[in-house]
C-alpha cells in the first residue's frame, strides 16, 4: 500500500507528491497529472503519453544519477495514471542561482560534470533528454547532482516518442538553435547546448539569453552571440557557494 502524504513540487504536466510505501517501509516519490491543467481530451492524451514516456525512458537509463522508476500505472484514464520512484532528498539547482551572484568556479564544475555523466550514460542508450535546465536537476545534501523529469525525451532508436499537438516543447532560456528552428532530428548535442547554458547562468548569475518574450529568446538562441563570461562575471573569486558551502553544510558537489 502507498500513501501520498504532501506536495513537494508542480510543473506544467504533474505534480509529485512525498509518499510513503507500506510494504517496503520506505519513503517514495508519486507523480501524477495535474488535473486543473487538462482542458480537452487532446491535452489528456499528451499528458498520459508524457508519463508513459518518462516511466519507460528513467527505467531505462539505470545510472545512480536518475531516479530509479519503482512502480507505474499507466493504463486506463489520465485520472487514474500515475508513477512511484525513489525519493530524491534535494534541492533543484534553480534555487541556487542568484542574479548577479556567480557561483564557484570549483562549485560549477562539479555540478556539470555529474550531469554531463548522466547526459554522457543517457546518450549512449540513446536517449536525448530535451528539457535540460536548472529546475531539473536536484543538489542532495552530500552534493550529488540527479537529473530528474525525462517526461519530454526522445529515445533514438525507434522506441517510442512522444508528440506535442501545440508548440516546439522544451524551455526556449536553454533550448538548442536547431531545435528552435523546428529541426525533427533529435541530436545529443541539443543537450550539449542546454547544459552549457546552465553552466553558463551559473557562472556569471545570468543566463545567456534573457527575455520575457518567448519569440525574442529564440531568436537570440538563432541569430546573438552570448555575452562572455568576463563581462558577467566578478574578476576577484568567489569566497564560496551561498547555498551549500562548507560554512553551511560540509561539503560541495562531489
Amino acid at each position: 500500500m502507498r500513501i501520498s502524504i504532501e506536495e513537494i513540487s508542480s510543473g506544467g504536466m504533474g505534480s509529485v507528491w512525498r509518499g510513503y510505501d507500506t510494504v517496503l517501509d520506505r519513503e517514495i516519490a508519486v507523480k501524477k497529472i495535474r488535473l486543473d491543467q487538462v482542458q480537452t481530451r487532446e491535452q489528456a492524451t499528451e499528458f498520459a503519453q508524457g508519463f508513459s514516456q518518462e516511466a519507460r525512458v528513467t527505467a531505462r537509463i539505470r545510472h545512480h544519477g536518475v531516479p530509479q522508476v519503482f512502480d507505474a500505472v499507466l493504463a486506463g484514464s489520465f485520472e487514474a495514471v500515475y508513477l512511484v520512484m525513489e525519493l530524491i532528498d534535494g534541492v533543484p539547482l534553480r534555487d541556487y542561482i542568484q542574479p548577479g551572484n556567480p557561483l564557484p568556479l570549483s562549485w560549477v564544475a562539479a555540478v556539470a560534470a555529474q550531469i554531463a555523466t548522466v547526459l554522457s550514460h543517457a546518450h549512449a542508450i540513446p536517449v536525448v533528454h530535451r528539457d535540460l535546465k536548472p529546475d531539473n536537476a536536484l543538489i542532495t545534501r552530500d552534493g550529488a547532482v540527479t537529473v530528474i523529469d525525462f517526461g519530454i525525451a526522445a529515445i533514438l532508436d525507434g522506441g517510442p516518442r512522444l508528440t506535442k499537438t501545440s508548440e516546439v516543447i522544451g524551455t526556449y532560456r536553454y533550448m538548442a538553435p536547431e531545435r528552435v528552428l523546428g529541426n525533427r532530428i533529435q541530436n545529443p548535442s541539443s543537450d550539449l547546448y542546454s547544459l552549457g547554458c546552465m553552466i553558463h547562468e551559473m557562472a556569471s548569475g545570468t543566463p545567456p539569453f534573457d527575455s520575457m518574450f518567448g519569440y525574442e529568446l529564440q531568436r537570440q538562441h538563432v541569430e546573438s552571440d552570448p555575452q562572455p563570461l568576463g563581462f558577467t562575471r566578478p574578476l576577484r573569486p568567489s569566497s564560496g557557494c551561498p547555498l551549500l558551502g562548507t560554512s553551511q553544510r560540509g561539503r560541495g558537489p562531489r
